[in-house]
């Protein structure tokens, strides 16, 4: 449904004047240097044009005087120089110069004069300024018909020139009798047979061909062409020219072998009359190979290409802009046989020598940027794509506006790639975009309008809003049909995407007759071989397949098959993809053995054309590992899904590291899990050994995939010594902050956050392209099952927590979520087990830690805990006295510590309990040494409450805590004893800021913040769960009140911000604050929020508490807890933190009257958690 997928920049005819023939040898000098200047110009050798342009004018101005028509002449040289160069805004000033001054000595209506403000009409044109351009062409247009008449040869130059800007904009309508105009005064003026008469009918004709209105422009073309070979003959260049454009007439309509005959016509004449090299010969040759490439014909097609390149490199030279577009046309034949890599590297020479001839940001440089976007798209490279596809959308909108018809295509560029990505809010309101300025500026009926409607359509589809999808596809139907007729390509894609709407709601009585209507125009329109066709075809097929009618559905598919296998050829993308329907088609009716070979040979297609990591190339190969599985086939299926997770890895490490949005990487993890739901299913059906070692290696190499990223770059720009990178590094302090600001300011606009958003996104992007070490980096570092035993002490064993939606291999569909449960021992093999419904045991994690609950609920809750959590791993976890266990999701906020087996006993009783963030953490090894030295925050001045009617909506409010002053007093009274010599630094009161954490000289061993944290899952930014978390330092109040300025120290510490501070060897960060261990839930990360934020800035240990206590309690708590952790002989945190609860339980008799309050502190271990 994307039409969008061109760059196209306007190239107008205009007209470089020649100095005027005058006495004297300077001004002979000075037209002399000028025609060297046109020569160069002429030879696309522009910055040797502007060189010798600039030094002629500089000396024109001093022999001949600023105003002399010669003078002036160099100056509309000039500014057509720099308008091919694009440097726009110095055309402009020279043409108004040229204009100007042409005016004053030659007067308005000399021809010179008229020259100059057509070419500056025209320059006006090319960038999309129309108004500009339609006001200097109807200005013209009146003085030419006062002065000179309406009939004058100039004057219906004008008048054609116009209805060209009309043309252009799809003012078809307002074109059409200014063509017709000019066409019927030079019929009565010159005769019907005038060369001028037939440029006329031509023109004509050519508006007939924008429009789609193939039989109005057919006859005016034959005229053309038969007036020219009687009145010019047959080889006539005029006459050539007529015959090209009858070929791209029919070669529009999908009469190939029509069109074929004239271009070869034409090329046959030229390569005789002018010779197999002239610039026009090999103009003819590219026209025929693009009819091949149009048919499929791409050996025919290549012959030709190369021919007009190794000419165009041997007599103009490799960086021509000649040559340049014969590698471009090269590299399009390329792509279109799915040959991506050697397109590659020819459209990186277009883009190197573009940049190098013509600048970083001229409009053909741009559009070979654009083009090499479009091949990472292909190779499913999104990320390098979206950064191309950015950077010339920031070009396209510095130079030639926002609202051009360039910059509009290069937004529906980059809204197409997020489409491809799943990113469906991003691409709809870039189509959102485009599709408002084009009604403003080209009307609601132009087609480049009805493209952004189906754009915006297709994303709605997607999207599930089948209500708002269906009247634009609706509405884009009956513009069509009224303006371009019934049968119209156009008209045809319309019909069939209105078709598709109904076939995925399952209408399929309405969906038929649309797709058989497409079917038979398209037969009939383009023939029955076209390529457009044969998406017709399969597009009935697929319909009839989903009916389940698969007799009807398998002649179609094997119809676009064999078409396109003699056609395409074997290999190429759409032939590959009939093979994976057909075989789909045969694997649905289990006819297996007829689908295996077809996936087979689709796989090693894909894997030799695409590369193994290419989404389309991993699709095939899940539907192969089904296949394997439907046929009992356990060991090849696992070996095939085992291929696909390394694939499927190496491909979204890209993505991730590439992707701007952490929101998108996030999605992007979630999108890919159906494999691992498959393998989580079939352990748990089959417990197949083999399997279950998989399931238990997926579960580790998936959960928290992106933290080490962050944890990574975080790191690296603290170690560069570039001064790059400190400035990086600066930058998106800055924009972090303002996007922190943004968080707590409910006033602004969702436009205005999302524009924060992105600087925030695009500052971060520019900080990782400056590291290399960062794109070397693997995104997770591994570890295995196996890995894990050899490193879980004797007697302990890791729970592998993990949410997935089991499959049904009866029904081939999967169900709702469940939990899994991976158990790993040093002295057996993993095991897996299904917990059940992960709803069920959602609630009952937020029934558990409910601080209302009352004692007979807190016990029962406790047991059902244990129930749902642990007694189904009872027989598996028989002798082990040490458990570490890595949740998932809400998992997260569990108190594993309190849950009841059957003998009455918690399992803070029964053995220790470790939190682990993965149970990668059990192998891998802390990333710097431990630090020294203590800083603790408390007794913070949070600023007065402002009055109720002063306050903002959406902000938090913080009392002040008493006890946390002598809490944190108690504490560094405590370190000092027992590490004597090592640094110890309070904050406090209106010190507690922001900035005195952010600017800390060293990491300290222990970071103890005795204050409030918090987590709102409807904040004013609540798509970004690091901004929906965070800290209250000094000053947080002053946020809350209207008046108040908010500044970059603005008292609250987002997790955005946290994981950015210097925790590198910090030993153990302890939140002595309500709610700072809840988070918002996610696929990959698990849950996010502060302490995930931690673990990214490098501390070890991160302690929490899961939900609000009272003041003094925490701080008596905390006071036990560094006792026994300070007087151990050997740092571990987690053994302190059970000790200390432990007492607690003691003092309270064993048996809780309800929610205790030690149970809400849980210390999450990190890296090294096993060795301790």
């Amino acid at each position: 449904m994307r039409a969008d997928r061109w760059f196209r920049v306007l190239a107008l005819g205009c007209t470089l004047l020649a100095t005027p023939a005058l006495a004297g040898d300077a001004v002979d000098d000075i037209r002399q240097a000028n025609a060297q200047v046109v020569a160069l110009y002429r030879a696309g050798q522009y910055q040797q044009g502007v060189v010798l342009a600039e030094a002629t004018l500089k000396k024109a101005e001093a022999e001949l005087g600023p105003e002399h028509s010669g003078t002036l002449a160099v100056v509309n040289s000039l500014a057509r120089l720099y308008q091919r160069q694009g440097r726009y805004g110095d055309a402009e000033k020279l043409f108004w110069r040229a204009e100007k001054g042409m005016e004053s000595v030659l007067g308005l209506m000399h021809p010179d004069t008229l020259v100059i403000i057509n070419n500056l009409a025209g320059l006006y044109q090319s960038t999309g300024r129309y108004s500009y351009a339609e006001s200097l062409y109807q200005s013209m247009l009146e003085a030419q018909e006062r002065v000179l008449g309406r009939e004058h040869p100039d004057t219906l130059t004008t008048v054609n020139n116009l209805a060209g800007l009309y043309e252009d904009q799809g003012r078809y309508g307002d074109a059409e009798p200014l063509h017709q105009r000019a066409l019927e005064v030079r019929e009565r003026v010159l005769g019907r047979e005038h060369p001028e008469t037939l440029t006329s009918v031509n023109d004509l004709a050519g508006l007939y061909v924008s429009q789609g209105r193939y039989g109005d422009a057919e006859p005016l073309y034959k005229r053309a062409l038969e007036a020219r070979e009687r009145v010019s003959g047959r080889e006539h260049p005029a006459t050539l020219s007529s015959v090209n454009n009858l070929a791209f007439l029919y070669q529009s309509q999908g009469r190939y072998s029509d069109a074929e005959r004239l271009y070869q016509r034409a090329l046959e004449v030229r390569e005789r009359v002018l010779g197999r090299e002239h610039p026009k010969t090999l103009t003819s040759a590219n026209n025929l190979a693009g009819l091949y490439n149009s048919q499929g014909r791409y050996g025919d097609a290549e012959r030709l290409y190369r021919r007009a390149l190794e000419a165009r490199e041997r007599i103009l030279g490799r960086e021509h802009p000649d040559t340049l577009g014969s590698v471009n046309n090269l590299a399009g034949l390329y792509r279109s046989q799915g040959r991506y890599g050697e397109a590659e590297l020819l459209y990186q020479r277009v883009l190197e020598a573009s940049e190098r001839v013509l600048g970083r940001e001229h409009p053909d440089t741009l559009g070979s940027v654009n083009n090499l976007a479009d091949i990472y798209e292909s190779q499913g490279r999104y990320g390098d794509a979206e950064a191309l596809f950015l950077r010339v959308l920031g070009a396209m909108g510095h130079i030639l506006g926002r609202e051009h018809p360039s910059t509009l295509t290069t937004t529906s560029n980059l809204a197409g790639l997020y489409d491809s990505q799943g990113r469906y809010g991003d691409a709809e309101q870039l189509y959102q975009r485009v599709l408002d300025v084009r009604e403003r500026v080209l009307g609601r009926e132009h087609p480049g309008t009805l493209i952004s409607l189906n754009n915006l359509a297709a994303i709605y589809v997607k999207q599930s809003r089948d209500g708002d999808a269906e009247p634009l596809f609706l509405r884009v139907l009956e513009v069509q049909e009224r303006v371009l007729g019934r049968e119209h390509p156009d008209t045809l894609s319309s019909v069939n995407n209105l078709a598709s709407l109904y076939e995925s709601q399952g209408r399929y009585g309405d969906a038929e007759p649309l797709f058989q209507r497409v079917l038979e125009a398209s037969e009939r329109v383009l023939g029955r071989e076209h390529p457009d066709t044969l998406i017709s075809v399969n597009n009935l097929a697929a319909l009839y397949d989903s009916q389940g009618r698969y007799s009807d559905a398998e002649p179609l598919f094997q119809r676009a098959l064999e078409v396109r296998e003699r056609v395409l050829g074997r290999e190429h993308p759409d032939t590959l993809s009939s093979v994976n329907n057909l075989a789909a088609l045969y694997d649905s009716q289990g006819r297996y053995g007829d689908a295996e070979p077809l996936y087979q040979r689709a796989l090693e297609a894909r894997e030799r054309v695409l590369g193994r990591d290419h989404p389309d190339t991993i699709g095939v190969r899940i539907n192969q590992a089904m296949l394997f599985l439907q046929t009992h086939r356990a060991d090849e299926a696992l070996a095939a899904f085992r291929t696909v997770d390394s694939d499927l890895s190496s491909w979204l490490g890209i993505q991730t590291r590439t992707t701007r949005s952490d929101a998108i990487r996030r999605q992007l993890l979630a999108q890919n899990s159906g494999a691992q739901n498959v393998v989580f299913s079939l352990a748990v059906a089959k417990g197949d050994l083999t399997a279950v070692q998989f399931a238990a290696d997926l579960t580790l190499r998936w959960k928290k995939r992106l933290a080490p990223d962050d944890a990574r770059l975080n790191a690296l720009a603290r170690q560069s010594p570039d001064p790059q990178v400190a400035e990086a590094v600066k930058a998106l302090g800055n924009s972090r902050g303002q996007l922190s600001n943004a968080a707590l300011n409910p006033d602004l606009s969702s436009a205005q956050k999302e524009n924060l958003r992105k600087q925030y996104e695009e500052a971060e992007a520019k900080l990782r392209a400056l590291l290399p070490a960062y794109r070397t980096f693997q995104t997770a570092q591994d570890a295995t099952s196996a890995e894990v035993q050899a490193k879980l002490p004797v007697g302990a064993a890791l729970i592998e927590y993990r949410f997935f939606k089991p499959y049904d291999f009866d029904a081939r569909e999967f169900g709702d979520q469940h939990l899994l449960a991976v158990v790993i021992r040093p002295d057996g093999a993993p095991t897996v087990h299904d917990l059940g419904d992960a709803q069920a045991i959602n609630s009952l994690v937020n029934g558990i830690i409910d601080p209302q609950q009352d004692a007979a609920s807190f016990h029962s809750n406790a047991r059902q805990g244990y129930g749902r959590l642990l007694a189904p791993l009872q027989a598996v976890l028989k002798d082990v006295k040490t458990v570490y266990i890595a949740p998932d999701g809400l998992l997260h906020m569990m108190p594993f510590d309190i849950l009841t087996a059957p003998d009455g006993k918690m399992m803070i009783q029964k053995m220790p309990v470790h939190m682990v963030q993965t149970g990668r953490d059990l192998v891998a090894t802390p990333s710097a040494e431990t630090a020294t030295g203590l800083v603790a925050v408390g007794d913070v001045d949070f600023g007065p409450i402002p009055p109720e009617e002063e306050q903002k909506t959406q902000v938090m409010l913080f009392d002040p805590l008493e006890k946390s002053g002598s809490e944190v007093e108690k504490i560094a009274g405590r370190y000092e004893t027992y590490r004597d010599g090592e640094s110890r630094t309070l904050l406090r009161d209106t010190g507690a800021t922001e900035t005195a954490l952010r600017s800390l000289p060293q990491p300290p061993r222990v970071l103890h913040l005795a204050t409030h944290a918090y987590y709102s899952d409807a904040g004013t930014m609540a798509d970004d769960p690091l901004l929906q978390s965070g800290i209250a330092l000094s000053g947080a109040n002053l946020n809350a009140s209207k008046n108040a300025p908010i500044t970059q120290d603005n008292g609250i510490l987002h997790a955005s911000e946290a994981q950015t501070l210097n925790l590198s060897g910090t030993e153990l960060v302890v939140l002595s604050a309500c709610d700072s261990g809840k988070g918002a839930v996610d696929y990959s990360e698990g849950l996010e929020g502060l302490p995930r934020a931690l673990y990214v800035a490098g501390a070890k240990n991160v302690l929490v508490a899961l939900w609000p206590i009272y003041d003094g309690r925490t701080r008596d708590f905390m006071f036990d807890f560094y006792r026994a952790w300070l007087g151990q002989e050997h740092s571990d945190p987690a053994a302190a933190l059970r000790q200390t609860k432990l007492q607690s339980l003691e003092k309270a008799g064993q048996r809780p009257s309800g929610l205790p309050a030690w149970a809400a502190f849980v210390l999450f271990e990190g890296a090294g958690a096993s060795g301790r």
